[in-house]
């Protein structure tokens, strides 16, 4: 099986909350060849690198710095016996980076890969742009597989959208496969007309997140993951005005956190709302056993209805019950496994009628909560990581 080359493009291999790649390639490179080509804007390598700066000023910094040798735009990064080809577009705008980072790129990777070109290989992707990349740079002799993780054109409005959209149609057809995060994009690959599909869901490291931690329930909520709009903490928020008593602990960080933030001590809430940061992805499972129940109340659109939410597998495997909109693969997991409680009718109202079931129903909170972590041990990326193997050799 390591007779099989595989050159996986992708966006997100430094995504600071651990993206599947990140995961999934200890895994795979075990039983194929594997190389990895991370492309993406100026400062997806090193993001703190220019968060200081002014926006504006940041094209300025960034030129500076790469007449000072302090940046570059292509180089190699050698990790142990890996060696990860990178290539950073310059600070634009986003109808530009999309625009134009895949002609970009391809001439970097036609330089550092000439060797490679005609030899049969496997080439995923994962974005629109690490796929259009991939068409443009290696011969449709190969094997092209689409790792369909978003749709990514939701995140953006007008003409961005509608490029990125695009992008995205033509990756998905012209695919020779298409893998799916979930039954959603399965469901748009279908739409696209591409008709050799498979699903494989994202994933945990189960025996991190199963173990136990001698820890106090001390939050009855919890949420981990990003802090944007579309993730419903405000409605949670508005919650706990109502539920006097209740606590919680809000792990991550974005671009609606000062927004978020600013609500809470609107409400004079701060006392019973513990906000931090980004922690490191090996201490999740200690805040997540300090806590009673996990929350993924995300606003009910077009964007979450085809997103597959992996918070939910770490709160299962940790043990807590599922409070949760019902929409797409989120919905349809919690349903099918019966490990939380799903609200149809997106209001504070049901939120807090939910929070009062689990809080003063031990037997159904147990119920869920042992249905949670039976359900966890399917999504272990082991288990998932072998399957897209099979995907890959086939």
């Amino acid at each position: 099986m390591k007779n099989t080359n595989v050159i996986i493009i992708t966006e997100n291999f430094f995504h600071p909350l651990g993206h599947r790649i990140q995961r999934i390639l200890p895994i795979i490179e075990k039983k194929v060849n594997v190389e990895v080509i991370s492309i993406g804007p100026y400062n997806h390598d090193e993001r703190e690198k220019y968060t200081n700066y002014p926006k504006l000023i940041v094209p300025i910094i960034f030129i500076i710095n790469l007449l000072l040798k302090k940046d570059r735009m292509c180089y190699i990064r050698e990790g142990g016996d890996k060696k990860i080809l990178i290539m950073k577009f310059i600070p634009v705008p986003p109808i530009i980076y999309y625009s134009f980072s895949p002609l970009f790129f391809l001439i970097f990777i036609k330089r550092y890969y000439k060797r490679k070109l005609d030899k049969d290989l496997v080439i995923i992707s994962e974005s629109p742009v690490s796929g259009k990349t991939a068409f443009l740079s290696f011969k449709r002799e190969n094997k092209f597989i689409y790792d369909f993780i978003d749709r990514t054109s939701f995140f953006y409005s007008g003409i961005t959208k509608i490029l990125i959209d695009k992008f995205e149609k033509s990756c998905v057809k012209s695919s020779n496969l298409v893998i799916c995060v979930g039954h959603g994009l399965k469901n748009i690959a279908d739409e696209f007309g591409q008709k050799n599909t498979v699903i494989i869901h994202n994933g945990i490291d189960y025996s991190l997140f199963s173990r136990k931690v001698d820890v106090e329930k001390i939050y009855d909520l919890i949420y981990v993951g990003v802090i944007e709009k579309y993730v419903g903490l405000d409605i949670i928020i508005n919650v706990l005005e109502i539920l006097e008593n209740v606590t919680m602990l809000i792990i991550g960080d974005g671009t609606h956190k000062k927004k978020l933030l600013d609500l809470i001590k609107s409400k004079e809430l701060e006392k019973r709302i513990h906000f931090i940061g980004r922690v490191p992805y090996e201490e999740l499972p200690r805040y997540l056993q300090s806590s009673k129940i996990g929350i993924a109340t995300y606003l009910p659109n077009e964007l979450m209805k085809y997103a597959f939410t992996l918070k939910i597998i770490e709160y299962m495997a940790s043990g807590l019950p599922v409070i949760a909109t019902n929409i797409g693969d989120t919905g349809r997991i919690i349903r099918l496994t019966k490990s939380g409680i799903l609200i149809n009718k997106y209001d504070s109202e049901s939120i807090v009628e939910a929070i009062r079931f689990l809080l003063k129903n031990e037997e159904e909170y147990k119920k869920f909560s042992a249905n949670g972590k039976k359900t966890a041990r399917d999504f272990d990326w082991k288990k998932l990581a072998e399957k897209m193997v099979d995907v890959i050799s086939t």
